[in-house]
This record gives structure tokens, C-alpha cells and sequence, in this order.
């Protein structure tokens, strides 16, 4: 009696381990009808296989951790999906395996179940189901699978389900789809750099990042300011959370406004019913990007500043105020300073914009970047093209390492996929005059001492600049001179 008793609590921990992975919804219309008690007394073995059969469907991207959020069980589904390899991520935490916006880990401490919850993972947007396994009352780990990694797939499906419109509103699944649009893709390993400025910058955006100081970048076209702006919402603690981006150059003056704050019913001719969220209502809880600052009219900037001073917009024809928790960070490839003093632009506005300031070097200014950024582009290049280029002639390296690269990581990515295209499909080497056809090494300079002295100048003065994160009271007093004549040598120096 007793071995018929353990052997039946042996069928229990199986039969109700079944109940955790199918889940309470598919467990009564599948197990009762295929598989008879006699089935599982008859063989574990054939249970064994039967549930490796079901956690190892092609069709389903299932992981398994331990309560303390350690894989113990990935199917190969979800290893093409994301790209892990099943035998080197056993064992390992899921944060050091899917990043921070995995919630296995925190499930296997709440059980609570997540029906239908947004994940980014391998760059890519999923709708996910996470619930804990519990077997006879004990907990035995965590299970995570994704019911949608095509957004496609789930508006047909609220196009095809009779009814369903009724439970899910084409304004309910609007939000959905901005949600899942409205995510950041890249993370602070991202940025490709050895330069001793980048690694600074870095370790300066790590710390940063957990406040919810507004953090402003400058930098020259094409350095590469929407990277940083990822990063920075990717090591925050709002990862979870929207990140919305706006070019604030690309909107038409007119439109800026309802576009940044959204609009009410009946504001003007051709408002939607409803009225319309803005951009800082669809990044509540996470972050707002917005680049090319400097290009907002300044009638537009004190509600800028409003949202910043009082967490708080009011739509366009709208009358009552909508709190906000949402972190700025914006970006600009102008001299903000100079335009204040010209009264282009609120000094108010600016002071609560620069309270962390990044400048973002050019890519002239770290040369030793650029074999890096050739290797990572090629590599994209051959991710993308389904090529196999191994490398660029020593030629060709050596002029790129000495060009001076005025349209920075964005000339040079341009450069390198324009001679991808013009070389045959078999070649596995980039050539000179396919890289340089429009581009050639900018020759040395001879200069005047005078414009030597200037250049040392503005260099010292932007250094002390970054260093004081743009405190002009403070880099006056550091250089010696009057804050009147600190702002004339910016002018005169366009420093930015």
C-alpha cells in the first residue's frame, strides 16, 4: 500500500504540473480528453515526453525559471526568437540573460499572475503571459510565454474574432500599439566607443540615469544623440515605462503645440472626436525625448516649462490640468547659451533643461573610434544584406582613420553601406575607391600662431564648460575673467 501510495503522489506532482504549464484555461479541454488516469499509472516516461512535447512546440516561445529567477527550462523557440543559445543560459539569472524588463524573477517573490504584459527583448517588441508554476501547493518556478512577437498577428486577430471589438475598443488597441512603438531599443552597450570621453560619458549616464533629472545633449549632427537618449531610458528605472521620441524640427510650428500636449474635442476644425493624448500624456510613467530643442518657437517654450516646473500639461482647447510623471531628456546641435543671450530662447527654460549637461564629442575628436565603428556597421551590413564582408583593405582602413568626418557616425555609416552596395555579392573585402569615391582625407592645415592660440582657447573653454555642466557664474570665476566676457568668446567661438 504505501508503494502504491508514493506512486500515485509521483502521478499528483506530474498531473499538476501539467495544470501549471497548460494552465487552468487549456488543462480541462486538453488532459481529460487525450489522456486517461490509466495513461499517466502506465508510464512517467510516455508523461515525460508528453511534456517535452508540449513546453517544446515549435509554435510557442516558453521559458521556465526557479523562483529566484534562475533559467531552468528554455525551448528552442524561444532561443531563435531572441538569439540565446539553450545550453549557456541554463542556470543563469534571467536579468543577466533578458535584461531589466524581464518580471520572471519578480513573479517567483509576488505569484501573482500577468495575463498579458509588454516585453522588449533581442530589440524586438512582445506581448508576454507570466505566471508562477505551482505544484501541490508549493511553488515550484516561474513560466513565461510570448502570445505575440508580431503586432500584426494581434490586430488580426482583433479583426477576425467575432465580437471582440466589443471587449477590446479600436481606442484600447490604439494605446496598445503606441505602447508597444513607444519603447526605447538600445542600450548603454550600444554605444560603440573605446574613447576615454565616451567611457566618461557613460559611467556619467549610469548615475544619472536613476534620478529623474532632465538631462539635455549636445552635440553636432550625426554624433549619435537618440542613441544616448535610449541608453539613458534603458539604465533608468523607468525601463518599464514609454519612451517617446519627438523631433521637435520635423513638426510644423502650427501643429507643435496640440502635438506635444495633445488636444480636446471640438479645439479647432478637424479635431478628432474624443480629442487626442500629446506626446508628454503618451510618455506618463516613462520618458519624453526631445531632439532639436532648440527649434521650438519660443511662444511654444513656457509650456515646456510648465510641464517641467508644475509635472502637469493642459491639452490645447482643454480646460482642466493632467499631471504627468514624466523624465525630459532633450537634445540639440545649437548653442543654446548664445541664443538666450539674443533672446531666442527662455533662460528660464534653459536652466531647467541643463540641469545635467552631456556633451557628446564629434567623431573627429576620437579618431580611435573609428576601426570600432567600421567592424560594428559591417557587421550590421552583413546581418541585413545576408553578406559575409570580413574586412576593409589597409588602404582603405588608413584613409578612414585620417578623414575628418564632418557628417560624423551618421557620414561615416553612409560610407560604408554605399561601398557595400557597389562591390559583387561574393566579395569579402571593402576597397578604396569604393569607400572614398566622395570623400577624401582632409589635408593638413597651416595655420597662424594667432589661430593656434584661438583654437587652444576655445578648446580650455569648452572643457571647463562641461566641466561646470555649463555654469557660466563658475567657469567665469575659474577662468579669470567676467561672466560678459566668458559669453563674447562663446559667441565669437560658436561654442556649443
Amino acid at each position: 500500500m504505501k508503494k502504491h501510495t508514493n506512486r500515485i503522489s509521483s502521478i499528483d506532482y506530474l498531473d499538476n504540473l501539467l495544470k501549471g504549464c497548460l494552465g487552468n484555461d487549456l488543462y480541462p479541454n486538453i488532459v481529460p480528453q487525450y489522456i486517461e488516469r490509466e495513461f499517466f499509472e502506465k508510464s512517467v516516461k510516455n508523461i515525460t515526453s508528453l511534456l517535452d512535447a508540449l513546453l517544446n512546440n515549435p509554435f510557442e516561445k516558453v521559458i521556465i525559471t526557479d523562483t529566484e529567477g534562475n533559467i531552468i527550462f528554455i525551448n528552442e523557440a524561444y532561443c531563435s526568437f531572441t538569439g540565446l543559445n539553450r545550453k549557456e543560459v541554463i542556470g543563469k539569472h534571467v536579468l543577466h540573460v533578458l535584461g531589466k524588463d524581464t518580471r520572471l524573477h519578480i513573479i517567483g517573490k509576488t505569484l501573482k499572475y500577468e495575463p498579458c504584459g509588454l516585453f522588449h527583448t533581442a530589440d524586438k517588441n512582445t506581448v508576454a503571459r507570466r505566471y508562477p508554476l505551482i505544484v501541490g501547493g508549493k511553488v515550484f518556478g516561474v513560466l513565461g510565454k510570448d502570445l505575440f512577437d508580431n503586432l500584426d498577428d494581434l490586430f488580426v486577430m482583433a479583426k477576425n474574432a467575432e465580437g471582440l471589438h466589443k471587449l477590446f475598443p479600436v481606442q484600447k488597441l490604439t494605446t496598445i500599439k503606441l505602447d508597444l512603438q513607444n519603447r526605447a531599443k538600445y542600450k548603454l552597450s550600444d554605444i560603440i566607443s573605446k574613447d576615454p570621453k565616451i567611457i566618461e560619458i557613460k559611467n556619467l549616464i549610469k548615475s544619472a540615469a536613476l534620478t529623474t533629472s532632465t538631462i539635455l545633449l549636445y552635440g553636432d549632427t550625426g554624433v549619435g544623440k537618440e542613441l544616448f537618449a535610449h541608453a539613458i531610458h534603458k539604465e533608468s528605472k523607468r525601463v518599464n515605462g514609454p519612451f517617446v521620441r519627438v523631433n521637435c524640427a520635423a513638426i510644423p510650428e502650427a501643429l507643435l503645440e496640440s502635438e506635444l500636449f495633445g488636444y480636446d474635442e471640438g479645439a479647432f476644425t478637424g479635431a478628432k472626436r474624443g480629442g487626442k493624448p500629446g506626446k508628454f500624456e503618451l510618455a506618463h510613467g516613462g520618458t519624453i525625448f526631445l531632439d532639436e530643442v532648440g527649434e521650438i518657437p519660443i511662444h511654444s517654450q513656457v509650456k515646456i516649462l510648465r510641464v517641467l516646473q508644475e509635472k502637469e500639461i493642459e491639452r490645447v482647447g482643454g480646460i482642466k490640468s493632467i499631471p504627468l510623471d514624466v523624465r525630459v531628456v532633450a537634445a540639440t546641435n545649437r548653442n543654446l547659451w548664445d541664443m538666450a543671450e539674443k533672446g531666442a530662447y527662455r533662460k528660464d527654460l534653459l536652466y531647467r533643461l541643463n540641469v545635467v549637461s552631456i556633451m557628446i564629442p564629434p567623431l573627429r575628436e576620437r579618431l580611435g573610434d573609428v576601426p570600432l565603428l567600421i567592424n560594428h556597421i559591417i557587421d550590421k551590413c552583413n546581418k541585413s544584406f545576408d553578406l559575409d564582408i570580413k574586412e576593409v583593405c589597409p588602404k582603405a582602413q588608413k584613409q578612414l582613420e585620417r578623414y575628418h568626418w564632418p557628417g560624423n557616425v551618421r557620414e561615416l555609416e553612409a560610407v560604408i553601406e554605399s561601398a557595400i552596395n557597389r562591390i559583387s555579392r561574393n566579395s569579402k573585402t571593402l576597397h578604396s575607391v569604393a569607400l572614398l569615391e566622395k570623400s577624401e582625407t582632409k589635408p593638413l592645415q597651416r595655420i597662424s600662431l594667432k589661430d593656434f592660440i584661438e583654437q587652444q582657447e576655445k578648446e580650455y573653454i569648452l572643457a571647463v564648460l562641461q566641466n561646470t555642466l555649463w555654469n557660466m557664474e563658475e567657469t567665469a570665476a575659474i577662468l579669470s575673467i567676467s561672466p560678459a566676457s566668458l559669453y563674447r568668446r562663446i559667441s565669437k567661438y560658436n561654442i556649443r
